[in-house]
This record gives structure tokens, C-alpha cells and sequence, in this order.
């Protein structure tokens, strides 16, 4: 629940950034960059927890092509929200922009 919050604000600040002018602008990027690198320290211990704790089996009731289209789908998943952030902490060394925790 707390991650969609999150990435919800992130997306309001991506909308805000292409919308305002430009002194408004770059205080939105701050805060847009601030919530990429939490979003990435959550995901750190997500993954952390997901290695080290024990994941409950699927019920005994779900088909194995279920089975296997869940597994699909979690690992694009976890690709995805690994991509997201580390795509935009490159692009930001790439380009000389600092990606600052609440700068």
C-alpha cells in the first residue's frame, strides 16, 4: 500500500515537472529524484526479505500453467520496479545531474 502511495506521488511529480514553469520545475525535481531513491532503499529490502524469508506456497488448487504465469509475472515485476529507479539514477549521472536524497 505504502509503495503505490509512493509511486503515485513520483508520477504527480514526473506530471508536475512537464507542466510548470521552470522555477517550480527544478523543486520538483528534487522531490522526484528524493522518492526514486527511497522507492530503490524499499526496494533493497524487499528483496532482501524475499531472499531471506520463507515465500507461502501457492494453494494446491491453482493449475500449474497458473502456477507458471505467476512466476512470469512476478519475476517482470521485480524487473520492472528494479528498472525504474536504477534507469533514472543513471540517467541522472549520465546527464551531470545529482540524484540527492531530499536536496
Amino acid at each position: 500500500m505504502r509503495q503505490t502511495q509512493t509511486k503515485n506521488i513520483a508520477m504527480i511529480c514526473g506530471f508536475l515537472m512537464s507542466v510548470f514553469a521552470v522555477p517550480f520545475k527544478f523543486s520538483v525535481y528534487g522531490l522526484h529524484k528524493s522518492i526514486g531513491v527511497l522507492i530503490f532503499l524499499f526496494l533493497v529490502i524487499r528483496i532482501f526479505n524475499r531472499f531471506n524469508f520463507k515465500i507461502p506456497k501457492l494453494p494446491t488448487a491453482i493449475k500449474k500453467f497458473e502456477r507458471i504465469a505467476a512466476k512470469i509475472a512476478v519475476f517482470f515485476l521485480y524487473l520492472g520496479i528494479i528498472t525504474m529507479p536504477v534507469s533514472g539514477y543513471l540517467m541522472s549521472v549520465y546527464y551531470d545531474y545529482k540524484a540527492l536524497f531530499l536536496a
